[in-house]
């Protein structure tokens, strides 16, 4: 009787009702607004572009630039003033994202920014802003690039600041520290400022336009201070070879200055784009146009000309506001709207998505860039973030590409093939030996380089990342990949071996660990090696503290009872451990032969349980992430959500199939059609035998509750 009101109950919670229709319905108009959004936001050679969020500091920078080099433009900077004052919080700072704290570094820039500008020191905005900066440390906290802008304009000595020595450029590329050991964005700042540094410019500020008010006692010495001797440990260690260095630059004689000076000078100009862009990025830009400034080119000069035109295509405008993004994410833009459009259904041969597809394949990079260094033997494939950026493309855009190419029905079947298998054998290539991989480079993962001065920033590197390997995995899958496959396999380790304690992971390209644990899960997920937690008591109270007071949760279960109607070895599996399991002696074993001689027709193949951390040592080994995959009865399911005072649980069915699984080989199509269309099927009962699985929906209770 207990079971029949559960039955009962179950159907009224999964019968349809007017609620229900109601809000699929809204789902339903909302998805299509969603998409109608999308489709006329497309521009008409077919990509999709919007802003690129950025700190203010890139704005800021410009003003710098403008001062530095002579170029300055009255209306732009009585704009971009405006967008700095915008953007300022009330506590006077400026925070390094949109809704953070105060940031130190982009809060002395956005100050310096606007007194070179001209707003007077006594102006509202700029007061509150000395209390936030003198309030979180004043400029002793800056980091290397603040002091150096600081330097610039002769607000403090170059000796305070990290020696970046040309003749680094020099070093071979098998010496242990080379530019090539350093991330890309690193080395597309670092060369040519490298010779800003080493020349040390300062340009002098009119009267009333320094910063000087800014300064306390505790400012007086700003210079690295070394927590020991020299071999304690390897900051203290680089903080007395940065003296040395600084201390040999004071010497006249500097016997391969002039060298390192041309090949600085070669090599900027070898990476400057077709188009005028340095690697795509604000501070490669800026840094680039600056080095051949000091080296003398003139304004009118076409390496010049075409970087001051690439400057002006990073600027947005609005009303009477002006700044500058770091880079523009045209590709990255593209790739992740066609997914979202074809995940919400939109046709994959539509026209609007035809165009983009052809537009991202005309955007492939065929040339050999920064990346061939440490992988020489690699043809060039991939994609890039920006518009024009040939010579960087990243793994993380190229994977999200791969997936949406390989969804799109194009009509050049063999082209798209072509060039998603040349994309394919690059990015394979890009593993590092952990078998992880980095946004542009292999192997780029000499820790003890973001201990040197210059990189306080510690983001000197281009590691190998969770985020960047779990999304590279998700796009393998879609492409037919196994978790068998050697590189796979490799990269399931890498990813288990970086879970944190708490389980989560780290995200590097993203809002930490939100993005990191969401592509994680979305990688291993996809390569069917997520394991079923064995505790499932414990997963829930941990919902409970993580979802906030009348929060949603929804939780994905197999579905025990289904195994009812499968008619195979997991049928004999119910019937002898769930529904018979009282049964003892004779009796018990005349049921489980009579079960096996009627069940013979289908016994799949049983997921291996073992030790994770043997995952592939042997073919023999590799089971469901080794871990025996779990059932789960809806019946306790929802007692035990009942137990932990969630409310309002419900069954939502899914995955039904319109007969035994084993006669799904016999006609594929019409199997998955017919599962399809009962997934509207609104009876209730029968997604408990026909579904192999299910969501349970409930709420996190409120503390009145």
């Amino acid at each position: 009787m207990e079971n029949m009101d559960k039955f009962t109950e179950m159907e009224e919670t999964s019968a349809s009702s007017d609620d229900s229709t109601m809000t699929e319905d809204l789902l339903r108009r909302s998805i299509e607004k969603s998409q109608d959004y999308l489709l006329s936001r497309q521009h008409e050679k077919g990509y999709w572009v919007d802003e690129l969020e950025a700190n203010v500091t890139i704005s800021a920078e410009l003003i710098f630039f403008m001062h530095f080099t002579d170029r300055l433009d009255v209306e732009r900077q009585k704009k971009i003033i405006n967008y700095l004052l915008h953007m300022q919080r009330e506590d006077g700072s400026w925070p390094l994202f949109h809704g953070g704290l105060c940031d130190i570094n982009s809060t002395v820039e956005s100050y310096m920014a606007l007194k070179i500008a001209g707003v007077p020191a006594d102006r509202e905005e700029m007061v509150r802003a000395r209390n936030a900066i003198r309030k979180n440390g004043g400029i002793k906290k800056t980091r290397v690039f603040t002091k150096i802008f600081l330097a610039m304009f002769g607000q403090i000595s170059w000796d305070v600041c990290p020696a970046i020595p040309m003749e680094i450029i020099l070093l071979p590329n098998s010496f242990y520290f080379n530019i090539y050991e350093i991330s890309s964005w690193s080395r597309g700042t670092l060369v040519p400022l490298s010779l800003v540094r080493s020349i040390e410019p300062v340009h002098f500020l009119p009267a009333g336009r320094d910063i000087q008010e800014l300064f306390t006692e505790n400012d007086r010495d700003l210079n690295f201070i070394p927590s020991g001797l020299p071999f304690t440990s390897w900051e203290n260690t680089f903080i007395y070879l940065d003296r040395i260095l600084k201390l040999a630059g004071k010497f006249p004689w500097k016997p391969f200055r002039k060298m390192a000076m041309r090949e600085v000078e070669k090599w900027t100009l070898k990476h400057q784009e077709e188009e005028g862009d340095w690697a795509g990025i604000q501070p490669a830009m800026l840094n680039s146009l600056l080095a051949l400034h000091f080296l003398g080119y003139s304004k009118e000069h076409p390496a010049c000309v075409k970087g001051m035109e690439a400057v002006d295509r990073f600027l947005l405008e609005k009303e009477d506001r002006l700044w500058m993004q770091a880079c523009v994410s045209p590709l990255w833009d593209t790739a992740i709207c066609l997914n979202a459009l074809m995940d919400s259904g939109v046709p994959t041969d539509h026209p609007a998505l035809i165009k983009a597809g052809e537009w991202i394949l005309s955007k492939q990079v065929v040339k050999r860039g920064d990346w061939q260094i440490k992988n020489p033997n690699a043809e060039p494939g991939g994609w890039a973030f920006e518009f024009y950026n040939e010579l960087y493309p990243d793994t993380d855009d190229t994977a999200e590409i791969l997936m949406a190419l390989n969804r799109l029905e194009l009509p050049n079947v063999r082209d798209k093939l072509g060039e998603c298998q040349r994309a394919m054998n690059w990015l394979l290539s890009m593993q590092s030996k952990n078998g992880g991989w980095g946004a542009f480079d292999i192997d780029n993962d000499k820790e003890v380089l973001n201990e040197v001065p210059f990189a306080d920033h510690k983001a000197l590197l281009d590691p190998p990342t969770v985020d960047v390997s779990s999304r590279i995995l998700w796009m393998l899958s879609t492409w037919g990949f196994k978790r068998e496959h050697p590189q796979v396999a490799r990269a399931l380790k890498f990813v288990k071996d970086n879970q944190e304690l708490d389980g989560c992971w780290f995200g590097r390209w993203g809002v930490n660990y939100i993005y990191g644990t969401f592509l994680a899960l979305n990688g291993l997920l996809a390569m069917g090696v997520m394991p079923h937690v064995e505790n499932d008591q414990y997963v829930l109270e941990n919902m409970i503290n993580l979802v906030r007071p009348g929060g949603k949760v929804f939780i994905e279960f197999r579905n025990k009872l289904f195994s009812l109607t499968t008619l195979n070895s997991n049928t004999y599996d119910f019937f002898m451990d769930d529904l018979f399991v009282n049964t003892k002696g004779k009796l018990r074993d005349q049921l489980s032969d009579f079960l096996k001689s009627k069940l013979e027709m289908n016994h799949p193949k049983k997921r291996i349980k073992g030790n994770a951390d043997d995952d592939f040592k042997s073919k023999k080994d590799i089971g469901y992430d080794s871990i025996l995959s779990k059932f789960h009865n809806p019946f306790e399911v929802l007692d035990l959500f009942k137990s932990l005072n969630f409310k309002d649980s419900k069954l939502l069915w899914y995955h039904y199939h319109p007969s035994v699984p084993f006669l799904e080989t016999k006609n594929k199509k019409e199997f998955r059609n017919q599962g399809i269309s009962y997934e509207h099927e609104k009876s209730g009962w029968r997604g408990m035998f026909l579904c192999s699985a299910f969501v349970v929906e409930a709420t996190v209770p409120k503390s009145e509750d």
